[in-house]
Parts: C-alpha cells; structure tokens; sequence
C-alpha cells in the first residue's frame, strides 16, 4: 500500500546570498589511526576574512514563487506546498526565457533584477542578513561579493559589471542537484520511506550517531525463526524527502505510528514545527548531500529556495520572496553530540584492524563545543557537523554480519 504525498518542485529564480562560511578542514587523529574532518572550531575562515560574511557571486534575484508555506493539511501536498500548487517536471525557471535548442535558455530574459537565462543553473554567493536575507543596494539588486571578498555593485538594471565575470564564485550543489529532479521522484522516495515506517513487522524507531532514521524489523522464516534486522535509512533521496516534509509542516505525514512507540522521536508526528524537528532536518539534509560537502549559508538558503522549502512561518524579502525563519533556532552541539557513540574500525599499530566503540564528541569534534543563539549560521553549521558524522561513520563502519536470531 502506497502512502505517496505528492511533492512538487520547482527551481526559484532568487541568486540572493550572505556570506561564504567554510566550516571544516581536515586533519589527522592522533593515536587512532583514523582520518576524519574537523569541523572543531566551528565557521571557518570566510571571504572577508575568519568569520567574515565571505565571498560573493552575482546574485540577480527573481521574485520568489510564494506558494511555499507550510499548512497542517491532510497530505503532504498540501502540507508542503498548498492546494493550489502546479505539477512541475523540471527545475527550469520562468525567468530562463524561452527555450531553444536542446531545451536551454534561449532568449534574454526583459524583466532587469531578475536573473538571467545565460545564468541558468549557476547560482552565486552574495551579501546576506543573519538570517539568510539578501541586503540590497539602494537599486533593490542584490550585491555580489568576489573572490577577494569585495562587494560590488550591479548596474541599475541588475548585470553584474564585465569586469566581474570571472570573479564571482558559484554555489557549488554536488549531489544536491538531486533536488531539482522532477516533483514525482521524491514523491516516490517519501512513499518509501512511509512504507518502511508503518510496516508491520516494525520492532523499533532510532537514530544512529548522525541522526539518520534507523529501523529495526523482524522477519520470520519458514520455520519460525524471527531475525531482527536494522536498517538505516541512508539513500540521499529519502532523506531529502524526509527533509522537506519535517521542515515545512513539522512531521511526517502518513505514518502511523504512536508516540509511544516512537518515544523519544515522537517530534516526527506530532504536528508541531519545532526546534527538535529542525535539528533532525539539519541531520537528513546532511545525508542527502556528498559525503565532505562544504556547507554554506549560500548552498541552504539556494537549496530552500528550489525546495520550495520555507517552514509555517516565512519571513519576506523586500522583494516578496520567501525564505525559512532560523531567527530562533538555536544549535548546541554538545548536546547533540556529547555521549554519542559508534562502533567502528579502528588501525592499530601493527596495521590491523579492530572493532572499537568511539565518542563521537570526543573523536570528531575535540570536545569542543559551539553554539548559536539564532540564525542560519547555527543550522549551517549543525548540517556540516551531521554530515562530518556520516561521513566518518561510512568510511569506518563495520562490515554487516548475520543478525543475532530468536526462535518463537
């Protein structure tokens, strides 16, 4: 049985930006023998400099479609994206022009602030508020930040100056270009992941280190043998869908289960946008994402922007677009992360490996702390320190071995 909600995307014009954070570096673990990312000290060094606002990219921003809010209807359609929202089957912008050959931009687009067809696909980093917002010039344009982290101006009419064409710095989406597939391909993950939650045979809901959604089902043999496996929802689709489905409405629409079986999860289904459900986002966004991804402020507010992805409670532009509220979202890591474990491979001194259980605090982050008290900043950096998890988790886990049986 299907419990697909349909999904529908479309890609929003708006190449608005803040600032280019970089939030990890690599380095080496002493005594451990692992090689892990270090996202410690949490933002790194951004364009203008350590904790700067970062480097900039042109941003002619279009007017956003604000169809985006979250309603508490009875499918994720409607949830997500309203009752009025049209069928999409591709990520191509109204303000691309019309199509030529092979189906790219064709002629220049006649609306001046909104972005062009040339720039099609190509999305830059550009000045932002603390909370995602672009700060425009005195022309209502947003304002390009180059290479050198310098801020210049469009013209009056939008363009980004000649002279500024090789500077600017694209957002680079890795497998996050996933997201601008067609509506039906996540609808089709979302059923997926739906499906595996309301199965039957569901013995139990958690989370692995990263804040992945792992399943623990139960399947009976011919003779009566019941073998528990765990299953670990890690395809970067599902976990997109997931994403946008707990970011917009607050809870999984379709599954079933009660919060006494979900317990400590029960956030997933409550019907309430809160706190928990953004940071678990952070945690699905991270897994749908390339393994090391350098997470921006740039690459989530773009990203929301295509997914159509703005919460129950949006916060207008000047220009009407809508982005996504982090103003009192708030990230701890510590009390994510502080007392999480996972059993990995671990190189020992004489060149072999061992099974080890590893603090995850401690192994991936110094113990060192970092918070937020408000903004896009601290779910950038939550997103970046989930997807350092995943990352070290994948590259050391475990081998899968036979699950541990009972006999009824």
């Amino acid at each position: 049985m299907s419990h697909a909600n349909t999904f529908k995307f479309a890609l929003l014009a708006s190449a608005f930006a803040f600032g280019l954070t970089a939030f990890h570096a690599t380095t080496g673990l002493a005594d451990s023998g692992l090689q892990v990312a270090d996202s410690s000290q949490g933002q790194g060094q951004g364009g203008q400099g350590q904790g700067g606002q970062g480097q900039g990219g042109q941003g002619q921003g279009g007017q956003g479609d604000q169809a985006g809010q979250g309603h508490h209807g009875k499918s994720l359609e409607d949830a997500v994206f309203g009752e009025d929202s049209e069928d999409e089957d591709s990520d191509r912008p109204e303000w691309a022009g019309t199509p030529g050959k092979e189906n790219k931009p064709g002629k220049g687009n006649q609306t001046p602030g909104v972005s062009k067809g040339s720039l099609y696909g190509d999305l830059y980093v550009v000045l932002r508020d603390e909370n995602g917002l672009p700060i425009l010039d005195e022309n209502g344009n947003v304002q390009p930040i180059l290479l050198d982290g310098t801020v210049v101006q469009l013209t009056p009419e939008g363009d980004l100056p000649v002279e500024y064409t090789d500077l600017v710095q694209p957002v680079d989406f890795g497998r996050l270009n996933v997201g601008r597939a067609p509506w039906h391909v996540l609808d089709s993950r979302y059923s997926e992941v739906v499906d595996l939650l309301n199965d039957p045979t569901l013995q139990s809901v958690s989370l692995d280190a990263s804040g992945r959604i792992v399943v623990t089902l139960a399947e009976v043999a011919a003779d009566g043998t019941t073998t528990l496996v765990e299953k670990t929802i890690d395809a970067p689709l599902e976990n997109l869908a997931i994403y946008v489905a707990l970011m917009n409405s607050g809870t999984l629409e379709g599954v079933n289960l009660t919060a006494d079986q979900l317990g400590t999860l029960s956030y997933l289904t409550d019907g309430q946008l809160t706190g928990e459900d953004i940071t678990a986002a952070a945690s699905f966004l991270a897994a749908s994402a390339d393994k090391g991804e350098e997470f921006t402020t740039d690459l989530i507010v773009y990203y929301n922007l295509i997914l159509k992805v703005t919460g129950t409670d949006p916060v207008a532009s000047t220009d009407g677009t809508l982005y996504y509220d982090f103003t009192d979202f708030t990230y701890d890591r510590a009390s994510v992360y502080d007392g999480q474990t996972a059993s990995v491979l671990v190189l020992q001194s004489d060149g072999t490996w061992k099974v080890e259980t590893v603090d995850i605090y401690s192994t991936l982050f110094n113990d060192t702390n970092y918070t937020s008290d408000g903004g896009i900043d601290g779910f950038t950096q939550a997103t970046a320190d989930a997807n350092l998890v995943i990352d070290f988790l994948h590259e050391y886990a475990v081998p899968v071995t036979t699950s541990s049986t009972a006999t009824d």
